[in-house]
C-alpha cells in the first residue's frame, strides 16, 4: 500500500467540499431541459421545474404554481387523458409515454409526453406523483402531416386505379367487336392481300387486348381486389397448354423450347389455374421474346408441405439479351422494364413481371431472378397448391 506525501494532503484539504445532496438535487432539477414536477393526487403541483414553467407558458414556477390549481381543469385539454393517467397510476403505479395535449396560458395547445410515478409511504398510501415531461409538439404535427400525405397518395392510387379499371374496359369492348368482325370476315372471300391485312388487324386487337388485361390485373391488384380461385385441375395440361401457344413462335424463331417435369409433380392440384396459367404464359413469353438464339428451358418439380399441400418449384432459363445487374432491383415494379430500348424493340407495356410477381405471392409462393447482359436469364418461383396425393404417372411426358 503506496501513502500521500504531506504535500498531496494539502492540496486534498484545499479541494472545496463538494454540494450536498439536496444542493445537487435543485440544480439538476433547475436546470434540466425537460419539465419536472411533483403533483398531490388529486391534482395540485407541489413542485415544478423553470422548463415545465416555460413548456407551459408562464413566466415562473411561482406564477405556475399560483395560476394552475387543478391540473385536470387547467392542464389537461382532453378530460379523458387524465382519466387515462389516474387509472394507469392505480393500477401500476406509473405512466411511460403517456401522450396528451396540454393547454398553455394563453389558450395554445401543445402535445407533451409524461413519465411519472406514485410515491407512497411505508403504508402504502400514495404521497404525490413525480416524473418528467417532455414537449413533442413537433413530432406530433410531423406525424400529422406523414399521416396526411399518406391518405392523400392513397386516395390518388385508388383514383388512378379506378381510372384505369373504367377506362381498360370501355377499350375492351369495343376492341371485342373489332376482333370479333375481323373474325367473321375471314370466312369471307378475300385475296391473299387482304387476308395478310386481315391478319395483322387480328394480332394487333389481340396484342391490344393483352395489354388491357394486363392494366386490368395491375389495377385490381393495387386496389387488392384479386381473389385467387379454388378448384381442382390437371397440372400437366395446363403447362403443355402455354407451351402449345409458345412452340410455334419459337420455331418461327428457329429456338428449342424444352420442358421438364419431374416424377414427383402431382397430377391434379388445387389453386387457381387462370392465374397460374398467366404466370408461366408471362414468364415463358418473355423469354421467348428476348431470346434469339439458342434455347428456353422449362422445368417444374415439386416438394411435400403437407398432407394435403405441395410447394411446386419452376424455372425458365433462357439464352436471351439478358439483363444488367443494375435493372434487376426494379425488374419486377410496375411499368419497368431492363431500359427504353427494350420497349422500342419487343414492344410491351413493362407490367406483366409486376403481375406476375403479385400473382406469385397471392399464392404463397416467390420469385427470383439471375441474369446477365448477353448471358440469358433464369426466372425461378414457387406457389403452394392443394393436392389429393395422387402422384404423376408412368410414362408421362
Amino acid at each position: 500500500m503506496q501513502m500521500l506525501a504531506p504535500e498531496t494532503w494539502e492540496m486534498a484539504e484545499s479541494v472545496p467540499p463538494l454540494p450536498s445532496s439536496l444542493e445537487r438535487f435543485h440544480s439538476i432539477v433547475q436546470n434540466a431541459v425537460e419539465g419536472i414536477f411533483q403533483s398531490t393526487p388529486e391534482g395540485r403541483y407541489l413542485l415544478v421545474n423553470p422548463a415545465l414553467a416555460k413548456m407551459y407558458g408562464y413566466t415562473s414556477t411561482a406564477e405556475l404554481l399560483q395560476c394552475v390549481r387543478d391540473i385536470s381543469v387547467h392542464v389537461y385539454v382532453d378530460p379523458a387523458a387524465r382519466r387515462e393517467y389516474q387509472r394507469l397510476m392505480a393500477e401500476r403505479s406509473e405512466v411511460h409515454g403517456l401522450e396528451y395535449e396540454v393547454r398553455r396560458k394563453d389558450g395554445s395547445v401543445i402535445w407533451v409526453s409524461e413519465h411519472a410515478r406514485a410515491v407512497r409511504n411505508a403504508q402504502g398510501d400514495v404521497l404525490y406523483y413525480e416524473g418528467f415531461i417532455q414537449d413533442i409538439t413537433r413530432r406530433k404535427h410531423a406525424e400529422a402531416a406523414l399521416h396526411e400525405a399518406k391518405n392523400a397518395a392513397e386516395a390518388a392510387n385508388a383514383a388512378k386505379s379506378q381510372f384505369l379499371a373504367v377506362v381498360s374496359h370501355e377499350l375492351r369492348t369495343p376492341m371485342n367487336g373489332v376482333i370479333g368482325m375481323a373474325s367473321l370476315l375471314e370466312n369471307t372471300p378475300l385475296s391473299a392481300e387482304q387476308r395478310d391485312y386481315l391478319r395483322t388487324i387480328c394480332d394487333c386487337g389481340d396484342a391490344l387486348l393483352r395489354v388491357i388485361d394486363d392494366i386490368l390485373d395491375m389495377a385490381k391488384a393495387e386496389a387488392g381486389r384479386i381473389e385467387l380461385e379454388e378448384i381442382e385441375f390437371p397440372l400437366v395440361p395446363c403447362v403443355h397448354g402455354v407451351l402449345a401457344v409458345l412452340r410455334p413462335i419459337a420455331e418461327r424463331k428457329g429456338l428449342l423450347l424444352v420442358s421438364e417435369i419431374g416424377a414427383e409433380v402431382p397430377v391434379v392440384v388445387r389453386g387457381d389455374a387462370v392465374r397460374l396459367r398467366q404466370i408461366l404464359m408471362n414468364l415463358l413469353g418473355n423469354a421467348v421474346k428476348f431470346t434469339s438464339a439458342g434455347h428456353v428451358r422449362f422445368h417444374v418439380s415439386a416438394t411435400a408441405c403437407t398432407d394435403r399441400e405441395a410447394r411446386l418449384h419452376f424455372a425458365i432459363h433462357d439464352t436471351g439479351v439478358g439483363i444488367a445487374e443494375a435493372a434487376l432491383p426494379r425488374l419486377f415494379q410496375p411499368f419497368s422494364q431492363a431500359d427504353s430500348s427494350t420497349t422500342r424493340r419487343f414492344g410491351g407495356t413493362g407490367l406483366g413481371l409486376a403481375i406476375t410477381k403479385r400473382f406469385v405471392e397471392l399464392m404463397r409462393g416467390r420469385i427470383t431472378v439471375e441474369s446477365e447482359p448477353g448471358g440469358g436469364s433464369v426466372f425461378r418461383f414457387d406457389v403452394i397448391v392443394g393436392t389429393s396425393g395422387r402422384g404423376l404417372p408412368t410414362g408421362w411426358p
